[in-house]
Formats: C-alpha cells, structure tokens, sequence
C-alpha cells in the first residue's frame, strides 16, 4: 500500500506534468480517493462552496458516496485546487479565516500568490500537503516553482497543517459503512 508521501509525490508530478506539458491554466478542483490497494477514484468537483461549513458538508457527503460506492477499503483522499495564497501570522490572534468573520481572504490581500494546493488526509485524519506557486512568464506561459511542503513530519519544511474542509470525510465514511448501508 502506498503511503501518504508517496499519493502525495505522485499528485505533484502529475499535477506538474498537466500544467507545464498541457500548458493547463484553470484547474478543476478534484478529490481522489484512495483504497488499500492502490486503486484511485478521481472526482472532478464542482466549483468549491463559498463558505466554509458548506465546504465541509461537500466532504461529508463525498464521503458517505464513498463508503456506498467503493466497496475496497478507503485509506486516504487527496484534493488538489487552484487557490490564492497569503502567509497567515499564527501569532496574530483570529487570523484563523475559520475564527475571525473579519479576516482578509488571501485573494483581497496584496501579499497573495496563486498557487497549486495538493493535500493527502489519511483515515486517521493526519494530513501532508504540498503547495506549488504558480509562475507566470511574460507572455504568460505558465510553470510550477518548487512544492512547499507541509506535513506534521519532522523532515518537512512546516510544523503542521490541518485540512479542516476535509475533516468530515473519514467520519462520514466510517459512518455509513458501520450503518451498514456501504457495499
């Protein structure tokens, strides 16, 4: 079975090789869900919800879809997305866009930059992620610069990251499966 790292290596090379070969300049966001053999089921999504608990209740159901439709064992879902990007100061405190109705979205921000986020959350709710910023070149050709990883691994750039629009996807699947109501 292959590890978080390596779904996590695999989707920045294919999500590289889709925007630098195809010249791709629009990403659907898309969910992959990963079983304990290694099989895949990429899901284009629709356009994200505008707030945050909409976001959330999307996974959930993404989630109890999987434990109906997939009769393998699920062991991770990835989600790769287009996104604006700004650093969040954590010592600045409501600066969580989840806690602070006030907070600045990375998009209204001057200091934002268009990235690539690809996370990789495992059954047990422990994410690794990458993020690749997105380099436009002045006729407008576009390229990935090098991934930002983030992980709760001592041998990644970051401390930790949570992935809380994801967080209701393992517990909505586990539910319905102990309902009975999987395959």
């Amino acid at each position: 079975m292959l590890t978080a790292r390596e779904i996590l290596e695999r989707q920045i090379f294919v999500v590289r090789e889709t925007v630098e070969t195809i010249h791709a300049d629009a990403w659907a966001p898309t969910a992959c869900i990963h079983t304990v053999t290694d099989r895949m089921a990429p899901m284009q999504l629709p356009e994200m919800p505008p707030t945050h608990e909409a976001r959330r209740a999307m996974f959930g159901l993404l989630g109890a879809f999987a434990a109906e439709e997939i009769p393998e064992e699920v062991t991770y879902l990835s989600v790769i997305a287009e996104a604006w990007g700004a650093t969040i100061d954590k010592t600045v405190e409501g600066d969580e866009p989840w806690e602070n109705d006030d907070f600045v979205k990375p998009e209204d921000r001057p200091d934002r930059e268009e990235v690539m986020v690809i996370d990789v959350i495992s059954a047990d709710g422990s994410v690794i992620g990458a993020i690749l910023p997105i380099i436009r070149d002045p006729q407008g050709k576009i390229r990935l610069g090098e991934p930002r990883m983030q992980s709760a691994d001592a041998d990644c750039a970051d401390d930790g990251i949570e992935s809380p629009m994801t967080e209701l996807f393992f517990p909505a699947y586990h539910a319905a499966k102990e309902k009975g109501t999987a395959n």
